[in-house]
């Protein structure tokens, strides 16, 4: 089977799926890990991250994955949903095959996120399953709805170490690596094990056959 994880900023796909990555990398799966910005930005309290290692520090987690990583230069925060956008996108796609995508949960606060799934659901219209993730936890108006749950219990703290490769983060990675195992802990209970992923399908051409 061929997984796409299609994230916004090099350490999305991390944070949002890193744990079912490593578990479709254990199950032999074919990943590729697409990511659509340059992922530089200068924050208000002056921590400045740069595009260069955004990108090393992807390559490695890539590498971690034994995935294949494919990168566009877009800028970071002015991302859209716009023909240019949607047809490279649709253009890997078509390109890789995947049988199965990840992408941003189409109602995130983020902009960059919101363009990134819409261009998600238009270039991979032919794919037979499609799942939303969420690499943040800002409030929406719009429910994230999980369906579906991956028990990630031996690959908790493995994903920890994907999250720790992102050191131009300097400033989040701890505050992340709680965060997400303190979700990741309370979607286990909630589903039986004790640490899980939780996503939102979108799409299952499964569902018709």
């Amino acid at each position: 089977m061929k997984i796409m994880a299609i994230g916004a900023h090099f350490d999305d796909v991390e944070l949002g799926v890193g744990g079912t990555l490593l578990k479709h990398q254990q199950k032999g799966d074919e990943i590729v890990i697409v990511v659509a910005t340059k992922s530089d930005y200068r924050s208000p309290n002056g921590h400045q991250r740069k595009a260069k290692d955004a990108l090393n520090e992807g390559k490695r987690s890539a590498l971690r994955l034994g995935a294949k990583l494919v990168y566009l230069n877009n800028k970071t925060l002015l991302l859209q949903a716009n023909a240019d956008f949607v047809f490279a996108l649709q253009q890997i796609i078509t390109d890789e095959k995947p049988d199965v995508i990840y992408t941003h949960f189409i109602h995130d606060q983020h902009t960059d996120h919101q363009a990134v799934a819409k261009a998600t659901l238009i270039g991979g219209r032919e794919v037979d399953k499609i799942l939303f993730y969420r690499s943040n936890f800002y409030k929406t108006l719009d429910a994230f709805n999980e369906n579906v749950v991956v028990d990630i219990t031996p690959f908790i703290e493995a994903k920890k170490e994907l999250i720790a490769l992102f050191k131009s983060e300097k400033e989040k990675i701890s505050r992340w690596q709680n965060l997400f195992e303190a979700k990741a802990r309370a979607d286990g209970l909630t589903y039986g094990v004790d640490y899980a992923e939780t996503f939102m399908l979108f799409w299952d051409k499964g569902h018709l056959k």
